[in-house]
């Protein structure tokens, strides 16, 4: 059964309209394509009521969802996770670090697969290496611009480095206490106190 557009005046298949429409699909996604960009500002506002005016009932049709499905959504997060451990990776790294898992891949290479400080070549702690970024350039703790990364450290080095603060004088200290103390014996500040 066919049909005539009162937009384009095309005959056309019924089942290219929608049900009751008079104009065909294609002619009314462009008409509303043109009045979205004619109207962009009217468009936008009546976007943003209809969201505020659904938040809560959407929120709570969401909660519901997760509770009714708490189980399936956690077991398909696990399996897509195993699955995927590069994208999973990535997504952290661009997140954290504003850089992607080939730029990791990149610098890590450059150091000769292993630590830019104490050149081991594995990472230790939960076995992931570390990206060591300068804390002064950003505002935030954990995230970086992507232009202050300095390297990728072990975990030890790591910690080490935020344990001193980033601070080259608090380093120079420790180099400074550690070199008096191999130049003595094995004789201990305590035990020359118990004398």
């Amino acid at each position: 059964m066919k049909k005539v557009c009162t937009k384009c005046n095309i005959e056309k298949e019924t089942t290219e309209f929608s049900y009751g429409r008079m104009v065909c699909k294609i002619c009314r996604a462009t008409d509303q394509k043109e009045k979205r960009n004619t109207n962009k500002e009217k468009w936008s506002q009546i976007g943003k009521n209809c969201y505020n005016n659904h938040r809560e009932k959407r929120l709570a049709e969401k909660r519901k969802y997760y509770q009714d499905n708490k189980e399936s959504i956690l077991a398909y997060g696990k399996l897509y996770r195993l699955n995927n451990p590069e994208k999973i990776r990535d997504n952290e790294l661009r997140a954290h670090y504003n850089i992607t898992l080939e730029q990791f891949n990149a610098i890590l290479e450059q150091q000769g697969n292993k630590c830019a400080i104490c050149e081991t070549d594995t990472p230790d702690g939960q076995g992931c290496w570390h990206i060591d970024h300068d804390h002064r350039c950003c505002d935030t703790s954990c995230k970086s611009c992507g232009k202050c990364v300095r390297g990728i450290v072990c975990h030890s080095c790591n910690t080490g480095l935020g344990l001193l603060k980033d601070s080259i004088e608090i380093l120079d200290k420790a180099k400074s206490y550690l070199e008096k103390w191999s130049n003595k014996s094995n004789e201990s500040l305590y035990s020359r106190c118990i004398r």
